[in-house]
This record gives structure tokens, C-alpha cells and sequence, in this order.
């Protein structure tokens, strides 16, 4: 029998292995792929004035968070970095898009708590351009970027599935008075492209039947028995 340790573990690889995959048209002109991953290398930079808690709980969207207090008067958290995203992007495909999507909250809801990032190549350590969003007591996932957003550079196919492909994400609070925490679930990146050959994940049994699992415990599929004669079927919810 797997170990909760090494369940939580292969479930999490067997999530990753399936490619979040989505159709983008607009206005009649080529569909872009979205593929969408999340890290497996998290590391704190010391760039700002606060530490993280936790900062390795950003590496999947499942409610186990980082936190950070920055100070008020514009306290900014150190910064994470996240690499390893394990992307896979088929040799000749055009990158149209990249998107850094942090998912969290701030528990102080007045505007004036903010979360950064930008997209880097391998090896990259300032951004030609960042961009930020406000955060809200709601937890979200905040795109920073867009289907569009190339961050001032040029991708290949390569770039993007470098273990050293990803991005650095920072927080920072502008309050005058007010210090609160502020939560990070996830930090994945959507990336947009068109051309090449697609690409269809692949996962080992054992990884298949730890995604099932890991599906079933969340609610998303239902095991059901219809009959003798018939094996057990997944059904979507």
C-alpha cells in the first residue's frame, strides 16, 4: 500500500502530467494553444524585507498556502522564484503568449496590497518589464500578463521547456497604518502558441490510477458500479 506521503506525491506528478489544454479563436484567425503548468523548484530570493512561510506551498493550486507579512508603508516580501515548470511545447511553434498566474489573497480587503511578477528565461535575473495586480480578501488567480504579453522578448519552443524557464513573483503593502498576511495557493504560467505538432501527455499506471484517486477524494469523479456484467466506470460530476 502507497504511504500518504507517497500518494500526496504521485498524485500531485500525475496532475501535472495532464496537460491543461484550451482553444483560443478570435475573430476567425489560427487557434492558439494554452498549456498550462505549475513548478516543481521554488526558491526564495533575498530581494526584499520579509520572508516567507512556507514558500514551497505555491507549487499546486489544492488550498495549502505560503504566507508573508510585509510591512506597511510599501513592505515588500522577498521574492520566489519559480523554475522546473516542466512545459513541453512542440519544436516549431510560435510563442504568442505567457501569463504568470499567482493564486491568493490578502485577508485586508482596501486595495492596497499588491502581487508581482514577470516571466524569465533561463538564467534571467531582472525583467525588461513587470507588471502587478491589486489583491483582494477573495483568493483568485490573479493573471499577470496576458494571451498576448511576450514581456519585451522573444520565446522559442526551447525557452519555454528549459528546466530554468519561469518566473520570479513578489508581494508588497502599501497600507499606511495596517500590516496583515498575505496568502499564496499557486504560482502556475499559461503559455500560448500555435504551430507545431500537438502534444499528448502520457502517464504510467501507476500515476493514472493515483490522478483517479486523487479525483475521486476531491469530488470530481465518482466511481460507480452499474452492473455484474459491467466494470466499474468513471463518471465526470
Amino acid at each position: 500500500m502507497l504511504s500518504t506521503s507517497a500518494f500526496t506525491g504521485l498524485a500531485k506528478n500525475a496532475l501535472r502530467a495532464v496537460a491543461v489544454v484550451s482553444i483560443v479563436c478570435a475573430g476567425g484567425e489560427a487557434a492558439a494553444v494554452k498549456q498550462v503548468e505549475y513548478p516543481t523548484s521554488i526558491v526564495e530570493v533575498a530581494r526584499g524585507e520579509t520572508s516567507w512561510t512556507s514558500p514551497g506551498d505555491v507549487d499546486l493550486s489544492d488550498d495549502v498556502r505560503a504566507s508573508v507579512l510585509p510591512p506597511a508603508l510599501g513592505g515588500e516580501s522577498e521574492y520566489l522564484l519559480v523554475t522546473d515548470f516542466g512545459f513541453s511545447i512542440p519544436s516549431g511553434a510560435t510563442i504568442t503568449g505567457i501569463q504568470v498566474v499567482p493564486e491568493g489573497y490578502y485577508v485586508w480587503n482596501d486595495n492596497r496590497a499588491f502581487v508581482y511578477g514577470f516571466a524569465r528565461k533561463s538564467g534571467q535575473t531582472t525583467p525588461a518589464v513587470y507588471t502587478g495586480v491589486t489583491l483582494m480578501a477573495t483568493e483568485w488567480q490573479w493573471r499577470l500578463g496576458s494571451q498576448t504579453e511576450l514581456w519585451l522578448d522573444t520565446w522559442t519552443p526551447a525557452d519555454i521547456n528549459s528546466s530554468g524557464f519561469g518566473a520570479y513573483v513578489w508581494v508588497s503593502n502599501e497600507d499606511s497604518y495596517v500590516s496583515n498576511s498575505i496568502y499564496l495557493d499557486s504560482i502556475s504560467i499559461n503559455v500560448f502558441y500555435t504551430g507545431g505538432a500537438p502534444v499528448i501527455p502520457t502517464l504510467s499506471p501507476t500515476a493514472l490510477a493515483a490522478l483517479l484517486l486523487a479525483l475521486v477524494a476531491a469530488g470530481v469523479v465518482v466511481l460507480e458500479r452499474r452492473s455484474a456484467s459491467r466494470a466499474i466506470g468513471a463518471v465526470g460530476a
